[in-house]
C-alpha cells in the first residue's frame, strides 16, 4: 500500500519562548544549564567501510559496483514476479524533474507493476525499503518518510546500539505525535522507546503538519536534556520552524523537559532543494559526533558540504550491504 505523510488534522498549538530571527538567535545558543555526565559511547563496527578511508575513485567505482549487482538482483526477482524476462522490464521510470516525498511513494510508470515489480530489498526491524524508495537516492529527488525512517531505525538499532543517551523516533511518528494525546504520547516516546532515560532526542520534521497537503522538505529537531533545550536545524531558511514548534509544544512536557527552551541552531544551507532529508541525515551523524565528545549541543559547527555531497552513495552502499547481511 502506497504510503502517505500525514496532514494537519487541526491548527497548531501557539508557540512558547520561541526567540526573533535575529542574527543572534540564528547561532547555537550557550546554555546555563550544567550539562549531564554522558558518558562516551563507541558505534559498533560499521559494516561499511568509511568514505573516507578510500580514495573519492575507488569509492565511486566501488559504489557503482554495489549498485549495479543489486539493481540486476532486483531485476531478475522482479522479472520472475511479473514473468518476463529481465531485459524486458520496464525500468525507465526515472526523470530528471525533483520529484516530491509523496510523489516518491508510488514511483512507477505501470500501474499494474506497483506491487509485482517493486519488491522490498531490504526489511530491518519492520522499516521496509522497496526498490521505488532507494530509486530516489539515484536521481534528483525528494526523499520520503521510508528512507528517513529505513535510517533512524539504523542508528537507534545498529549503529548506535546498546545505547543509553540517543534515542532517534522515525518521521511517522514524530509526524504523529502532536495528534496523539498525552497518555498516547507517553506510551509511544516513555514505555516503548525510554525517552525519559535518554539524553538526546532527535525527530525528523515534515512540512506536511500545517501546509495543508503533502509534506516536502525536512528538518531536524533535537531535545537535549544536558542543554534543557531544543533546538531546530533547517537547512533552507527557518523552514519548517511552525511545525518543529508544534512538535516541540505538543511533547516537551511528556519527555520531562517542561522548562526547555526552543532554540534555531546554526546549519549549512543546501544549494538544492531536495538534498533537505540528505542534510538531516548527515545532521544526525554530525551531531551525534559532536555530543559524544562534547556532551552538549552547544559549539557544533557548520556540516562540511563534502558530506552532504557524498551521502547518498553511501546510503546506496549502506543498504546493499544490509540487504546481503539479512538484517531484519
Amino acid at each position: 500500500m502506497p504510503r502517505k505523510l500525514y496532514k494537519r488534522k487541526w491548527a497548531a498549538a501557539e508557540p512558547t519562548e520561541v526567540p526573533d530571527n535575529s542574527a543572534e538567535a540564528s547561532q547555537v545558543a550557550a546554555t546555563t544549564a550544567e550539562p549531564s555526565q554522558v558518558a562516551a559511547t563507541t558505534a559498533e563496527p560499521s559494516t561499511v567501510a568509511d568514505a573516507s578511508e578510500v580514495s573519492a575513485e575507488d569509492f565511486e567505482v566501488g559504489v557503482k559496483t554495489v549498485a549495479s549487482a543489486v539493481a540486476v538482483e532486483v531485476a531478475a526477482t522482479t522479472a520472475e514476479a511479473v514473468g518476463v524476462a529481465p531485459d524486458e522490464l520496464d525500468n525507465d521510470n526515472v526523470d530528471d524533474k525533483p520529484m516530491s516525498s509523496h510523489n516518491a511513494v508510488a514511483y512507477s510508470k505501470n500501474p499494474k507493476a506497483e506491487s509485482c515489480a517493486d519488491p522490498v530489498l531490504v526489511d530491518l526491524h519492520n522499516n521496509m525499503l522497496r526498490m521505488s524508495d532507494i530509486k530516489l537516492l539515484h536521481g534528483p529527488h525528494f526523499l520520503n518518510d521510508a528512507v528517513l525512517g529505513f535510517y533512524m531505525t539504523y542508528l537507534d538499532q545498529i549503529k548506535y546500539k546498546p545505547n543509553l543517551f540517543y534515542l532517534f523516533v522515525t518521521p511517522e511518528l514524530s509526524q504523529c505525535l502532536p495528534y496523539m494525546d498525552k497518555k498516547q504520547q507517553e506510551m509511544a516516546l516513555l514505555q516503548d522507546r525510554l525517552a525519559l532515560t535518554k539524553s538526546f532526542i532527535f525527530f525528523a520534521v515534515n512540512d506536511g503538519l500545517s501546509n495543508g497537503r503533502d509534506g516536502i522538505f525536512w528538518s531536524l529537531l533535537v531535545a537535549s536534556r544536558p542543554n534543557n533545550s531544543f533546538y531546530h536545524f533547517a537547512s533552507y531558511s527557518n523552514n519548517n520552524i511552525d511545525n518543529a514548534v508544534e512538535l516541540f509544544n505538543s511533547i516537551k512536557d511528556v519527555v520531562g523537559m517542561p522548562e526547555a527552551s526552543f532554540r534555531v541552531g546554526s546549519c549549512t544551507q543546501h544549494k538544492k532543494d531536495y538534498d533537505c532529508g540528505i542534510h538531516v541525515m548527515c545532521m544526525v551523524d554530525h551531531l551525534v559526533d559532536h555530543v559524544i565528545c562534547y556532551n552538549t549541543i552547544s559549539g557544533v559547527k557548520l556540516l562540511p558540504r563534502k558530506v552532504i555531497k557524498i551521502k547518498r552513495n553511501t546510503l546506496i552502499t549502506l543498504i546493499a550491504s544490509l540487504s546481503k547481511l539479512g538484517k531484519h
